[in-house]
């Protein structure tokens, strides 16, 4: 796909769509090679599942709003029995296309940021790390 600097929406969709068209037999392996009941796990972290709930109510609410039943209808529309779509394209293309095109430039914004940042350092990693995390946890592309 190219480094941050040349990449485009529209590479980055298709780059996308093809992977996750190629992805099915990596999602088998990875499911197969889980040792702990992810569901345990999540049972044990009901407070903080349910804390940030909480936190992200209106957020939910305002995302559930902003699909109509008729693009839920043609989203769902196309899944497999087995539970498995593969978009071919289209609208699903289009909708990574139209996404790319807000996360591109806020990655190359953060991106800059953080390598004005040192680097030499096991703290300084992890610096950068939190650094990234704080600049993206934030981020909203429909705003």
């Amino acid at each position: 796909m190219g480094n941050l600097a040349t990449i485009t929406p529209e590479n980055l969709a298709l780059t996308w769509l093809y992977k996750f068209n190629a992805a099915h037999a990596d999602w088998k392996t990875g499911v197969n090679s889980v040792s702990e009941n992810p569901c345990e796990k999540a049972a044990n972290a009901s407070g903080k599942w349910l804390q940030n709930v909480q936190a992200s109510q209106e957020k939910f609410e305002s995302s559930l709003r902003r699909v109509s039943l008729s693009d839920w209808k043609s989203a769902c529309g196309d899944v497999t029995p087995a539970g498995w779509s593969k978009p071919q394209g289209g609208a699903a293309q289009t909708k990574m296309r139209e996404f790319a095109a807000k996360l591109i430039p806020k990655l190359k914004s953060v991106v800059t940021e953080i390598e004005a940042l040192p680097s030499v350092t096991p703290m300084h990693m992890r610096d950068r790390m939190l650094k990234y995390f704080d600049l993206m946890s934030g981020w909203n592309p429909n705003t």
